[in-house]
């Protein structure tokens, strides 16, 4: 590919993707992905020849059936993951809703304790005893543009996440990363109260960088 070497071995998917007039060959490996054009062929169907090459290639290999047999499997887990709706991530993205509108509708955004009347994280009430404040926190928003900004970068970490790793560890780790960094927050900073889902945000951006590592 180029200059590019990668191992057969190295390969994980090849495909042909797009419409009739508009087709791309892909070329996944373990640690890069090519695409190439349809304009970047001479013939209109050299996307389907060179794949078709391909796999006689591979096939041609000693190890050869055991990798196309690891491609198809990769291809039918990734078909089912993507058949399945993310109902956690929706579960979770659905209290945020549910909570900022009736924060909204209620007036909290305008009264200055407002937040605190809904579950702020405030250092002072957790230290009395309000320890539902650490798990109420992540999920309440200070504003609508606060609010926006981290529904659109929570949900397709979530979305990503709960499709690697099932719901039920994807709630886990959400769950617990918020938990974790509400706490360090109480215990490492003076700040009167605050909230958001910034933490549980981190939380799985961590989670998604180790497994597009591995």
């Amino acid at each position: 590919f180029g200059r590019r070497q990668v191992p057969y071995k190295d390969i994980l998917a090849i495909a042909v993707r797009g419409t009739l007039t508009e087709m791309h060959f892909v070329i996944e490996s373990r640690r890069q992905m090519f695409f190439f054009a349809q304009d970047v062929f001479v013939e209109s169907d050299g996307p389907e020849r060179v794949l078709r090459e391909l796999r006689q290639r591979i096939l041609g290999l000693p190890e050869g059936s055991a990798i196309m047999e690891q491609m198809e499997h990769r291809r039918e887990v990734t078909r089912q993951l993507l058949a399945e709706k993310p109902i956690a991530s929706q579960a979770l993205v659905g209290i945020s809703v549910v909570l900022f509108l009736n924060m909204l509708f209620s007036g909290a955004l305008d009264r200055p304790f407002g937040m605190l009347v809904w579950g702020a994280n405030a250092p002072v009430l957790v230290a009395s005893g309000e320890w539902y404040r650490l798990f109420v926190s992540p999920f309440l928003h200070a504003s609508g543009l606060h609010f926006l900004l981290s529904t659109l970068v929570f949900y397709p970490l979530a979305v990503a996440q709960e499709r690697v790793l099932g719901w039920v560890r994807l709630l886990s780790l959400y769950l617990l990363a918020s938990l974790a960094g509400t706490l360090a927050m109480v215990s490492l900073t003076h700040t009167t109260w605050f909230v958001g889902s910034s933490v549980g945000i981190l939380g799985l951006a961590g989670a998604h960088a180790v497994c597009h590592w591995r």
